[in-house]
């Protein structure tokens, strides 16, 4: 007998999902900043080499909004890409005020995320 893994769960738990309530496609819903001058060290050092501002498009892209999911406690997971077309992965907060406060940022997928942003612009093309 086959037996789905988890990946293969949560991609149809997703595929039914309305993503048009949980995906920003305003440029001016989200106001982007970093969190501080670590955290903004901490996305452009060597681990990551990403520029914020490349980062902050991920939620400012009219092409591709981001497809946001929760992580554990109150952070959020936003699979998306820069201007530039590379996928990006931000790890945020949102404040009362519905800010963003970046934790962390990496532009390698998992094979999951992966797939998850394939079918995203596949969808979007539609």
């Amino acid at each position: 007998m086959n037996r789905r893994n988890d990946w293969d769960v949560f991609i149809e738990y997703l595929e039914k999902i309305d993503f048009e309530d949980i995906i920003a496609e305003e440029e001016d819903e989200f106001d982007v900043y970093p969190a501080s001058p670590e955290i903004l060290e901490k996305i452009e050092g060597k681990k990551h080499r990403l520029p914020f501002e490349e980062v902050r498009e991920v939620f400012y892209n009219p092409e591709l909004p981001p497809l946001i999911s929760p992580t554990k406690q109150s952070r959020k997971r936003a699979i998306g890409e820069s201007f530039s077309g590379r996928a990006i992965v931000v790890i945020f907060v949102w404040d009362r005020d519905r800010n963003i406060r970046v934790i962390s940022a990496r532009n390698t997928l998992s094979k999951g995320e992966a797939t998850l942003l394939r079918r995203h612009k596949q969808k979007r093309r539609r």
